[in-house]
C-alpha cells in the first residue's frame, strides 16, 4: 500500500517556474495549487490551466481588496512621504506567504501547511535551524525580495528551483510540452505605478547641495533617491538625486560620488536566526541595499528588536529609505534585514 503524500501549497503564478515547480513535486507530494487574485490580472486563470494539465487540485483566493490594502495603498502613501517602498517584498509578507496560505488553509480546512514556490533561492540548514539562502544561479536569485519572511515561515518552504537556472527550465517545460513554455518573464510591478499616483503635492523646488534652488521639479512621487535622468537640469556634470523631502516639497541633487554612503540604518529589525539579535553586534556580514548585484562586506554597529545598523567596508551606491537592506553570511545565508530609514556617509 503507497504511504499517503504530504499535502503542500505551492503557490503559482501562472508562469514557467511555478509550473515546473509543480511538474518536480508532484510525485513527492500531493499538490494544491494556489493563485492569489488581484486587480486586473488573469494569473488565476493561466494556473488554472497548468494545474488541470498536470492533473493537481488548484484553488484561487479572492485578494483583490487585500492587495490593494496591503500593497498598493502602502506603496501609494509611502512614496507621497518620499520613500521608496518595495512592493515585492511587501507582497511576499502580507500575502503571498501570509494571508494567502492562511485563507488557502481554511478553504481547504487544513492549517500550517508547508508552502512551495518557483522562487530562485534555496533553503539550507544550519545546527538544525533552516534559513533562506542565494540561488545558485546569483544573477536570478531573488531571495532579497523574501527578506520580510518570519523566521516561522522560512521553517515551512520549499524552493525546487534553488539550484538550477531559467534555461534548464525552460527545457523541462518544453520536454513537458508545458503551456506556459514559451511565456516571457515579468520582470514588471504587478500594478501600474503611475496610474496609482496622483501628483498630490504638486511641483516644487530641486535643491543643490549648496542649499541653491537650480530647477522645479514635477511632484516628489515621480523621483527617488539615485535618480538621474528625468531632472531636466543642465549642469557641468551629471545630478543625482540624492534625498526627497516630502515636508519641504523639494528634491536635493548632487553629484554620483554624493550618493554613496557607507553607514545605513534601518526599521523593523528581522532576525531570521535563532538567537538574540545582540550574537550579531559587531560581526562582519554582507548586505545589500538593493536587489541587484552582489552582497559588500558590512559590519552591524547596532541592533536591537526594533533597529539595526551597519557600517560597509566600500561605500554603496544611493541606499534608498523605503528599500530593503539585507544581510547574509559569507555562505549565503540570509540572517538579518530591515527598511532603510537613514543613511550617511563615512565622512559626515
Amino acid at each position: 500500500m503507497n504511504a499517503k503524500k504530504e499535502v503542500i501549497l505551492l503557490l503559482m503564478s501562472g508562469g514557467v517556474d511555478s509550473s515546473v515547480s509543480a511538474l518536480l513535486l508532484k510525485d513527492t507530494y500531493d499538490i494544491i495549487g494556489v493563485t492569489m487574485k488581484i486587480p486586473n490580472s488573469l494569473a488565476h486563470i493561466h494556473a488554472r490551466k497548468i494545474a488541470e494539465q498536470l492533473g493537481i487540485r488548484h484553488i484561487t483566493v479572492e485578494s483583490e481588496n487585500i492587495f490593494t490594502e496591503q500593497v498598493i495603498d502602502r506603496f501609494v502613501s509611502l512614496r507621497k512621504l518620499g520613500m521608496t517602498p518595495n512592493p515585492c517584498a511587501d507582497c511576499n509578507k502580507a500575502l503571498k506567504f501570509g494571508a494567502i496560505p492562511r485563507i488557502a488553509g481554511e478553504m481547504l480546512g487544513m492549517s500550517d501547511l508547508r508552502i512551495a514556490t518557483g522562487h530562485y533561492a534555496e533553503i539550507k540548514s544550519d545546527s538544525g535551524h533552516k534559513y533562506i539562502c542565494r540561488a545558485s544561479d546569483t544573477v536570478k536569485d531573488q531571495s532579497y525580495f523574501l527578506c520580510d519572511l518570519s523566521s516561522h515561515v522560512v521553517q515551512k518552504l520549499l524552493f525546487p528551483l534553488g539550484k538550477m537556472n531559467k534555461r534548464e527550465i525552460r527545457s523541462i517545460a518544453k520536454e513537458a510540452n508545458l503551456e506556459t513554455v514559451g511565456k516571457p518573464e515579468s520582470m514588471d510591478t504587478c500594478f501600474n505605478i503611475t496610474n496609482e499616483i496622483p501628483c498630490t503635492n504638486g511641483h516644487g523646488n530641486i535643491i543643490g547641495t549648496n542649499g541653491i534652488v537650480i530647477g522645479r521639479h514635477k511632484g516628489i512621487t515621480n523621483y527617488t533617491i539615485g535618480q538621474r535622468k528625468g531632472l531636466g537640469i543642465a549642469a557641468k556634470e551629471p545630478l543625482y538625486v540624492l534625498d526627497v523631502d516630502a515636508t519641504k516639497n523639494s528634491i536635493i541633487v548632487g553629484t554620483k560620488s554624493e550618493a554613496f554612503k557607507s553607514n545605513v540604518h534601518t526599521a523593523n529589525t528581522n532576525n531570521m536566526t535563532n538567537k538574540p539579535p545582540e550574537h550579531m553586534l559587531n560581526k562582519v556580514l554582507y548586505g545589500k541595499t538593493r536587489s541587484r548585484g552582489e552582497p559588500s562586506s558590512c559590519r552591524v554597529t547596532e541592533i536591537s528588536n526594533e533597529n539595526f545598523s551597519v557600517e560597509f567596508q566600500e561605500p554603496q551606491f544611493a541606499p534608498t529609505p523605503g528599500q530593503r537592506l539585507v544581510c547574509y553570511n559569507e555562505h549565503g545565508l540570509m540572517l538579518l534585514s530591515g527598511i532603510i530609514s537613514k543613511t550617511v556617509a563615512s565622512d559626515e
